[in-house]
Formats: C-alpha cells, structure tokens, sequence
C-alpha cells in the first residue's frame, strides 16, 4: 500500500514504494515524465520540494494528481490530510540548526581543499628542485626528456593547487554564508521587509475569505463570493500560519529595538531634512508613510550629500526625478541645519 500524506508540518510525502515497483518513473524526474517530486533518504520517502511550512502546503490537488498517476499504474493508494503544524518559532530553530551543521560540513571541505592545494603545490615545486632557475633545456641533450618531465609534472601539479584553492575558497564562503544565517534573517531590515510581505499576504488571503475585491479595483461583477468548504477551512489555516509568522517576527524586532537598534520611521524625519543612504546624504522632499523620496538616486552616485539644488541631468537642467528610499534602508538621520553647517552649499556664482 502506497500512502500519499499531505500536512502543513511535513509537505507532501509518498511512503510505501520500492526500488523495484516501477513507482519511480512516475514519481521522479518531470523531464522523464515523472511528477517532479524528489526522494529524500532521510526520511524514506518520496517528497514534493518546497511544500513543506508553506502557507500552501495543504495542497488537495497536487495530492489528488499524484494519487491519480498511482492509481492509474495500478497501485493501490491511501490519502491521507493532516492539520499539524508547526511554528513559526519552531521552523526557524530547525532553519538554524541545518545552517549550523551545513557550516560545519562546508567548513571541513574548505579544509580539506586548502590541505590538497598545499599539497599539489609543495609536490611542484618539488618536481623541478633539480633544475636550476634559468637553467636552458638543452635540445639533444641526455637530461632534456628529464627536464621537460619535471616541468609538465609541475604545471600539472600548480593547476591542480588552484583548483583546489577556488575550491576551497567557494566552501569557506558557503560555510560563511551558513554559519551567518540566523544574524542575517533577524536583521532589522530584513525583518521588516519580510513582515511587510506577510502582511501583504495576509490581507490577500482575507480578502479570499470575504469574497471582496483588491483595493483600487473599480468594477466588481456580481455579489460577493466568500469562501466556503474546503477552500475556506485551506484559507483559514494559511491566515493562522500568517499571523503566527508575523507576530514571530514583530517579536524579533521589538527585541531589537528594546537593545537599542533604532527602527527609522515617518515620525523622525520632515521635509527638508537629510537621510544617509548608500554613504551619501539624501535631501529629503516627501515623508510618505512607507517611503522617503529623494533625488533620483543616479544623481547622488559619488557624493557626499546630493541637495534637490545640486540635482542636474546630463543636459545641464535641474532634474525633478526622484526615487524612494524605504524606511528599512535607513543609515542615519540629520537636520536641515545641521547639513548647512556640516557641508555648506556653494556660494552663488
């Protein structure tokens, strides 16, 4: 009996197949007619990539189709759904600890990559210790075979050094990137960005609840059409997954801000005033609510501070262009004053 499980905890996961039933070309690789799901031998099961902990894991009709090509190779196959989950904080844990363990894996190939590249260097430069520097290879000459060995024997072996050591540096930078996982996804403004995504989705997913159009959308035929069956119970557990992932990450930020990380909003600019950004002090025209505006930011390339005065195009013509800074890319904050005092305008010609 082949089961096919689907839960938001676990993805989409087919237990109960063998190496030799033949279920693998009808599971595995889409290019080979499969169904493109993978097989995981840490778990013994085959497994659809990507689906588990997402806000779309109760996937019926992913399940549904996979059940079908079983079936329809003469399988027997059980369906089972499940509403376990997982939270936020639990997922992110797990997410840390992988990183932990792929930095300390990746850490070990760069080591061992480095040793090999030591080693095919010490091993050219021990096929030509014999041979003095500049000394010629003398055409005829019963040493010339002997010479022109130890020097392909040597360039073979520096190539193999730096391969080993583009090697070496490719797993210490994937070692670098894993171990600093945790402090890159919990950085400020990251966080905030990422909660503005789920905000974004949990309003989307609402508004499939309520059966209610997008904002700005001017015509809507028909009545309302609020969800109802399986459709909703499948929103419903999307919209508690989104509300737990958001107040996992509110908690983060509020846990920064109490250590003193200033988390930059509407209330501490006004126009006029300058925003550090990218090493160039930004003169601020607009405090919108998620966004500051500011001169067209290929103006600013190269300078310290870029006034909405000093904004001029390629044809010599105050530039009204502008761009918008979010609030999560903030470096800095200083007043109109303050910016006259610390870099002066020029004087007027």
């Amino acid at each position: 009996m082949i089961t096919v499980h689907c839960s938001s905890a676990e993805g989409i996961t087919v237990t109960g197949t063998s190496r030799a039933d033949g279920s693998n070309k009808l599971l595995g690789n889409r290019s080979k007619g499969g169904l493109g799901l993978k097989w995981g031998s840490h778990i013994d099961a085959w497994y659809v990539p990507h689906s588990r902990d997402r806000h779309n894991s109760l996937n019926r009709a992913r399940v549904e189709e996979i059940a079908t090509r079983l079936r329809g190779a003469g399988f027997t196959v059980e369906v089972e759904y499940s509403d376990q989950t997982r939270t936020a904080e639990a997922r992110e844990t797990e997410l840390y600890e992988r990183a932990d363990a792929r930095a300390d894996a990746y850490t070990g190939f760069a080591r061992n990559a480095a040793r090999r590249s030591d080693t095919h260097r010490e091993t050219a430069r021990a096929a030509t210790a014999g041979i003095p520097l500049g000394q010629p290879i003398l055409l005829g000459h019963h040493s010339q075979r002997r010479h022109e060995r130890a020097l392909e024997r040597s360039d073979n072996h520096t190539r193999k050094a730096i391969a080993e050591g583009d090697r070496a540096a490719h797993w210490a930078g994937r070692a670098n990137a894993a171990a600093h996982l945790e402090e890159h996804r919990k950085n400020p403004g990251v966080t905030r960005r990422r909660i503005e995504r789920l905000e974004e989705q949990l309003r989307r997913v609402q508004r499939a609840i309520d059966g209610t159009p997008p904002p700005g959308r001017r015509r809507w035929y028909g009545e309302p059409m609020p969800a109802t069956g399986e459709h909703l119970d499948r929103l419903q557990h999307d919209k508690a997954q989104l509300a737990d992932e958001i107040a996992h990450w509110g908690a983060i930020i509020a846990q920064a801000e109490a250590e003193g990380v200033k988390i930059w909003g509407p209330d501490d600019f006004q126009r006029g005033d300058f925003v550090l950004y990218s090493g160039t002090w930004w003169e601020i025209k607009r405090v919108n609510k998620k966004t500051l505006t500011v001169p067209w930011g290929h103006l600013g390339i190269g300078r310290t501070i870029m006034r909405f005065a000093d904004a001029y195009n390629r044809h010599g013509q105050l530039s009204t262009d502008t761009d918008t800074l979010p609030y999560d890319k903030v470096q800095g904050h200083m007043s109109a004053a303050d910016a006259a005092e610390k870099f002066p305008p020029p004087a007027a010609v």
